[in-house]
């Protein structure tokens, strides 16, 4: 629990402040958003695959932004779409 106390002719905007800072570096936001949805327990392998599939297409684009070929914003409407496709 994150308790702060008035400081003497200290405003509320900065003990709103001071506390809301203490509550950040506590991690209790993160935490809190975290179990905010109801996530399945995934194995090994699947949490594995995951990450090496998002590191390859890390890769990949900074590849092609690299040699120019591809912008940013292109690509991540690409995926975008190759999303909306592989749902249908």
């Amino acid at each position: 629990m994150v308790q702060v106390e008035r400081r003497e002719r200290e405003s509320l905007e900065k003990l709103l402040r001071r506390f809301n800072k203490k509550l950040q570096q506590t991690g209790a936001v993160r935490r809190i958003r975290g179990l905010q949805f109801y996530e399945s327990p995934k194995s090994k392998g699947e949490r594995r695959k995951e990450a090496i599939r998002r590191a390859d297409i890390r890769k990949k684009k900074e590849y092609l932004r690299k040699l120019g070929i591809v912008d940013v914003e292109q690509w991540r409407k690409a995926l975008k779409t190759q999303k909306i496709r592989s749902k249908k």
